[in-house]
C-alpha cells in the first residue's frame, strides 16, 4: 500500500494540550516537565509501571518506572549519540530482569478533525456499505472476531463490544471493523481489524475513517497506535492524515 506523502494536517492548540496532558499523566510528570525539551534521556518515577514505560519524541527520550529501578537504569543506560530507547533488542539484553515482556515499539499518532482531504462517507460505494454497529450485529461480530488470531484480537483492542464500533460490509460480509474506547483527556482510542479474506482492499481505511468521524463528532481527540514494525497500519495512519506524535515502547518484568 503506498504512503500518502502530504503533511498531516497539525493538532488544535487545545487537543495538542489535551494530549500532552495525557501522556504526562502517563509519564508521571507535569505539562510544563514534558514541554520542556530534552536532547537524551530523562527518568521520571511512576510506581505503577514494574518494568519501563519508553516515550519519544525524536531526540527527546523519557523513561518512566518504579524507585527501585532509576537506580539500576541510571548507571545502565547506553551513552552513545543515536541510541535507539524504543529498541527490543536494547532493553532485553541490558535490562532482561525489567523486559520479561516487550510491547512496541509502538507510534502513536492523532487528529482531532476529518481531513479536507477524507472523500464523503462511502455507504453508495458498489456493493460496500459502512454504518454503525448494533446489539443485533453480535452473532456477525463474534463470528468476524473467531477469522482472526488471538494476536490480532489483542492488537486491534477489539475484544469488547461494549464501545462505539462501526462496520465495513462487503457483499453483506462483515470485511472490518473499527472503534473507539473513551480515555482521559478527550482522547478516543481506535481499535481497526480486517477480516482475513478482505485485506489489501483499503477496507480497514474506510473502518477507521468511520469511527474517526464518529469521535471528532463527539469532540474527541481521536488516537490511532500502531507497531512500528506493522507497515500496512503505518501506511494507513499516513494515507488517512494522521499526525505522528510520539513513538512508546512498554516492558515488563
Amino acid at each position: 500500500m503506498a504512503q500518502d506523502t502530504r503533511s498531516p494536517e497539525p493538532l488544535k492548540q487545545r487537543s495538542r494540550e489535551g494530549v500532552l496532558a495525557f501522556w504526562a499523566g502517563e509519564m508521571g510528570v507535569s505539562v510544563p516537565e514534558l514541554l520542556i525539551p530534552v536532547s537524551g534521556v530523562r527518568i521520571s518515577i511512576r510506581a505503577a509501571i514494574l518494568g519501563a514505560l519508553v516515550f519519544r519524541r525524536g531526540e527527546d527520550v523519557r523513561i518512566a518506572t518504579a524507585d527501585s529501578n532509576v537506580e539500576r537504569l541510571g548507571e545502565n543506560l547506553p551513552r552513545e549519540l543515536g541510541t535507539d530507547f524504543c529498541s527490543p533488542d536494547l532493553w532485553r539484553s541490558v535490562f532482561p530482569e525489567l523486559s520479561g515482556s516487550v510491547t512496541g515499539p509502538t507510534r502513536y499518532c492523532y487528529l482531532d478533525a476529518v481531513p479536507k482531504a477524507w472523500a464523503p462517507p462511502p455507504a453508495s460505494r458498489k456493493h460496500v456499505f459502512v454504518r454503525g454497529l448494533a446489539a443485533s450485529d453480535l452473532k456477525t461480530y463474534a463470528e468476524f472476531a473467531m477469522t482472526l488470531t488471538r494476536a490480532e484480537r489483542e492488537l486491534s483492542g477489539l475484544d469488547s463490544f461494549g464501545r462505539q464500533v462501526w462496520g465495513v460490509f462487503s457483499d453483506g460480509v462483515l470485511a472490518a471493523v473499527a472503534g473507539y474506547d473513551a480515555w482521559p483527556n478527550r482522547v478516543a482510542h481506535l481499535g481497526v481489524a480486517t477480516h482475513p479474506d478482505f485485506r489489501g482492499r483499503k477496507f480497514a481505511q474506510l473502518a477507521v475513517q468511520a469511527a474517526s468521524r464518529g469521535a471528532v463528532a463527539r469532540r474527541r481527540i481521536v488516537q490511532f497506535a500502531c507497531l512500528s514494525t506493522s507497515v500496512e497500519a503505518v501506511a494507513v495512519a499516513s494515507v488517512l492524515g494522521f499526525s505522528l506524535f510520539a513513538e512508546t515502547l512498554i516492558t515488563r518484568p
